[in-house]
């Protein structure tokens, strides 16, 4: 039988939290201090700007919550968002619209993009199959993509178009 382990400190867990994901979900370190933080203001800023204005010399503790964004690209060239608000629902909702746009990218590279496409980041995808010059001509059945000739991924486009079209798609 395995011992259970014993139970890690809430600052601890938070931090690993924020370690792994970029963001706190399940709680906020200050969350220990928030009744102190809303009710214990004792002074404004302009307060205690005339108070420095007139050198009294006082000590005081400030708290508060840091909110940030930091941006960047993982390795597929995926583009990413770190952003971390005051409210954990609004965290845990981000991770998971995330989380839906990168695996919808990935279904999309794994089940339509042509084999010497699927390797590639998003930028080039995005470069090669969707920045080109094409024109969507409608007749009385269809809607044709009329590309440029000097179109280099011609055929990746339309085998990507007739890949879309093949999918079966299963909703029961």
């Amino acid at each position: 039988m395995i011992e259970p382990a014993s139970e890690v400190d809430i600052l601890e867990k938070l931090k690993n939290e924020e370690e792994v994901i970029g963001v706190y979900i399940s709680a906020h370190p200050l969350d220990l201090h928030k009744n102190t933080i809303k009710y214990g203001t004792t002074l404004t800023i302009a307060e205690l700007k005339e108070k420095k204005n007139n050198n009294i010399q006082t000590s005081f503790t400030i708290g508060g919550i840091t909110s940030g964004v930091r941006f960047g690209k993982d390795k597929n060239g995926f583009d990413f968002a770190a952003v971390s608000s005051q409210s954990k629902i609004v965290n845990a909702n981000r991770v998971q619209i995330h989380a839906l746009a990168y695996n919808i990218f990935n279904w999309f590279k794994r089940l339509v993009l042509p084999k010497k496409l699927q390797k590639h980041t998003v930028d080039t995808i995005r470069v090669k199959l969707l920045k080109i010059a094409a024109k969507a001509v409608r007749s009385a059945r269809y809607i044709t993509f009329k590309l440029c000739s000097s179109c280099p991924y011609k055929e990746e486009f339309y085998e990507t178009l007739e890949n879309i079209h093949g999918l079966q798609l299963n909703l029961e």
